[in-house]
């Protein structure tokens, strides 16, 4: 009960000052998106540019990629497993031989270990968190569409007539835009 009143106030502390940097590394990250999405310089009105050729990596190289993605992934989590069964088993050991009385001192050894223990899961849980919200951001990368494209799209797609009668392009605004809210 002592080392829980001793500790639990600094755990709340470290875990105040680890929220306010998480929350500056997602500021920073939703910036970087956002530069990646505006172009810059922007496009002139009324000039299309011309088509970009497709990039990535075809069918074959593709599908490759996904299947060493995943080996990766699984070697990854095979590792992640082996090492927290590692640590489990040393702190049921370690409990299990401090019962002896000549062996107390591994109680102390099996205390370092639940600390190590716990700490490690709770990284494990913080990359599932972080591995969550990359999907996330990569999910809503692909299917958000900044409003300067959908505005040229409008644009591009609204022939008027003008005083000569011949169709051309001309500015003109969409009767609706959808806008994403940060947060």
């Amino acid at each position: 009960m002592v080392w829980l009143v001793a500790l639990v106030p600094i755990a709340l502390r470290k875990l105040s000052e680890w929220q306010v940097t998480a929350s500056v590394a997602r500021f920073r990250r939703q910036r970087r998106v956002m530069s990646k999405t505006l172009p810059y310089p922007p496009q002139l009105v009324g000039v299309r540019p011309l088509p970009e050729p497709r990039r990535g990596a075809g069918p074959a190289q593709s599908a490759r990629m996904q299947r060493q993605m995943r080996e990766r992934s699984a070697r990854l989590m095979a590792r992640r497993r082996r090492v927290l069964a590692r640590l489990a088993g040393s702190l049921v050991v370690t409990l299990v031989l401090g019962a002896v009385p000549p062996l107390r001192f591994l109680w102390d050894v099996s205390l370092a270990s639940f600390f190590l223990t716990s700490g490690y899961v709770a990284l494990l849980v913080r990359l599932q968190q972080v591995r969550a919200a990359e999907a996330a951001e990569h999910e809503r990368a692909e299917k958000v569409v900044p409003i300067d494209v959908r505005h040229r799209q409008a644009e591009a797609s609204m022939p008027v007539v003008s005083s000569r009668h011949v169709a051309t392009l001309a500015p003109t605004r969409p009767a609706y835009v959808l806008v994403d809210v940060p947060g």
